[in-house]
């Protein structure tokens, strides 16, 4: 079954983790997790004295700013998409 549960590894942050999860969110795990471990190096080559945890706080800021900008441009798209479909619903009414 695809949804089944089972355990994966991945590694990032100077740890591996193990969690259990459904079958088809293997790639999502995997890819996440790269996509964590290549922030953490990027900010590890710009400031190489800083510790993982400063590394880690960074990435954590970074990803949270992403996150809220993906969250912002959405709303905007589904308050031009309400705009529209009330000039439509009007339209059709005429």
């Amino acid at each position: 079954m695809e949804d089944d549960l089972f355990n994966i590894t991945i590694n990032f942050a100077e740890k591996s983790f193990k969690p259990r999860i459904k079958r088809s969110q293997e790639g999502l795990y995997r890819n996440a997790a790269n996509y964590v471990e290549n922030k953490i190096q990027e900010y590890r080559k710009k400031y190489p004295k800083q510790d993982i945890d400063t590394h880690l706080s960074l990435v954590s800021l970074e990803l949270a700013l992403e996150l809220l900008k993906e969250r912002e441009q959405k709303d905007s798209v589904y308050n031009q998409i309400e705009i529209l479909v009330r000039e439509l619903e009007e339209n059709l009414k005429k």
